[in-house]
């Protein structure tokens, strides 16, 4: 077994002559220690060499075939022979101990001597499998070893290698289909005609089934962008827990934003559900394709439109027109009076209002008619959408939430989908915990409010997010009394909760929740 320095590499292949008066430095390598193994001994002449600044590598052996291939070497002189002694023991022999070049000035940058070590690879390993960026490997690695010349080029080719081990020779989209699989989660696929590409993917926690039986009131779905590598949109469906969580029901990579591919999805989705137990809700932006899709396989449940997307359509377009911010601030503002009328009366009150006011601007007022108020009003107007059960639900805020908690787990926007599958699952898994913690305190902690003789009973039993609703509720009961006329029983339609006038009538009969009721 010979050991070679390979030192101030260049691009051709050439031997210089060692000049006589080139520095000798067998000295450093010449010992009389007799080491246990032979990989005690290559150990020691590594670090001597680290020391000078010298790379030792193996260049042949008559156990090992020849090792380097490349032709970046000056083929130096410089050789060292080990040597199995015959009583045991490994020894060794400087053979030529000149180089033909000078020698580094450091040993930073160098792609042999900055090799990680079986320990570094592991740490790597695992601190890529916890999504940690190599830029923060490299500072964890510079604390465990202050000396260490690894660089961040270092770290990318492991992760790469540790990416290929992985894959065993599988495409992108077979290790992506065999991660869900172990992972147990429910997933659905579909081919393109007449090819094996896969165009469409749907896949779900195995949790989010039962989730969906306890909690399957209200759905908010929406697509997002910038995930992957392949621009590939990726719609996002979230649901709601009584804590006032989210909880992903099911993502969906999509070729295409198509109605077809819209009704796909939206089938796979319906088979999470108990047949009996469908949403009630769905609320999405006004992607028409989307929407069709959700009547086609949805027709039973009420679809709302995105109350925050449809304020910025109306500013932008009073903006295009007008050019005036004072004027989109005033038309805002009477907007939203419109669309949060508490009653059809007072809607119909506050349209006559706005027309009156801004009855210079036609174009403006026939936009919002007929692009808005005349065709979508029951599913965004708010006297309109007061008796449905969507849990205080009329934006898409939830499912965009979820789209920018979900990208801080991915990092990066340019992913292959099976290198950032391992976040979403990741993701999935810390909001699970979060779910379950949400619950444990709702059960284990005592809001104040619970101190009222009124909610004494719903300590330990209901969330802390419907206690608070019922207690910003209590503080209208003296005023509205016992008249559910003008109490309006928000409450009570659009989250299933006692409202106002219904709790002023408890505290007059000195009763309180009945919770088996």
């Amino acid at each position: 077994m010979y050991f070679v320095v390979f030192i101030n590499c260049q691009d051709d292949v050439h031997v210089e002559e060692v000049d006589e008066n080139t520095p000798d430095y067998s000295d450093f390598f010449t010992t009389t220690t007799i080491f246990p193994t032979r990989k005690a001994l290559r150990d020691w002449v590594t670090e001597v060499g680290r020391l000078h600044n010298m790379v030792i590598i193996i260049a042949r052996s008559q156990y090992d075939v020849e090792k380097f291939t490349g032709t970046k070497k000056r083929l130096c002189h410089f050789r060292l022979q080990a040597i199995e002694c015959v009583g045991g023991g490994w020894s060794v022999y400087v053979i030529n101990g000149k180089h033909n070049h000078d020698l580094p000035d450091f040993n930073e940058g160098r792609a042999i001597i900055g090799m990680l070590s079986k320990d570094e690879l592991n740490l790597v390993e695992e601190l890529t499998k916890s999504h940690v960026p190599p830029s923060q490997i490299m500072k964890v690695l510079s604390r465990v070893d202050e000396e260490t010349l690894t660089t961040v080029k270092h770290i990318y080719n492991a992760r790469q290698k540790l990416k290929t081990e992985a894959m065993c020779g599988r495409s992108v989209m077979q290790q992506l289909m065999k991660v869900i699989v172990d992972n147990n989660y429910l997933q659905w696929h579909r081919e393109e005609v007449g090819t094996n590409m896969v165009s469409d993917i749907v896949f779900a926690h195995p949790d989010v089934v039962d989730l969906l039986f306890l909690f399957p009131y209200v759905l908010v779905i929406d697509c997002t962008y910038k995930t992957n590598r392949y621009k590939m949109p990726f719609l996002e469906i979230v649901g709601i827990v009584p804590t006032g969580k989210n909880f992903a029901v099911a993502f969906a990579w999509l070729r295409n934003e198509k109605e077809i591919n819209y009704q796909w999805v939206m089938d796979c989705v319906k088979q999470l559900f108990d047949p009996e137990k469908l949403p009630g809700v769905i609320v999405t932006d006004r992607e028409l394709a989307l929407i069709n899709a959700v009547r086609q396989i949805f027709p039973n449940s009420t679809h709302l439109l995105c109350t925050r997307h449809i304020g910025k359509n109306v500013d932008n377009y009073v903006r295009k027109l007008t050019k005036n911010e004072d004027i989109v601030k005033a038309f805002r503002s009477r907007w939203y009076k419109l669309v949060d009328a508490p009653s059809v009366a007072s809607y119909e009150q506050r349209l006559k209002e706005m027309n009156e006011a801004f009855k210079s601007m036609p174009a403006v007022l026939d936009y919002v008619k007929s692009t808005w108020l005349d065709p979508y009003s029951d599913r965004f107007v708010n006297a309109f959408t007061m008796n449905i059960l969507h849990l205080g639900t009329r934006t898409t805020n939830r499912v965009e939430s979820a789209h920018a908690a979900l990208k801080s787990w991915l990092k990066t926007s340019t992913g292959s989908l099976d290198t950032i599958w391992p976040s979403i699952h990741s993701f999935l898994e810390a909001q699970k915990c979060e779910i379950k913690a949400s619950f444990q305190r709702s059960q284990n902690r005592d809001p104040h409010v619970t101190v009222l003789r009124l909610f004494m009973l719903l300590k330990g039993r209901v969330s802390h997010k419907a206690i608070r609703l019922l207690d910003n509720e209590y503080k209208r009961a003296n005023e509205v009394g016992v008249d559910g006329f003008v109490c309006g029983c928000y409450l009570r339609h659009t989250h299933g909760l006692p409202c106002a006038h219904e709790m002023k009538e408890m505290e007059e009969r000195n009763t309180t929740f009945n919770l088996r009721k």
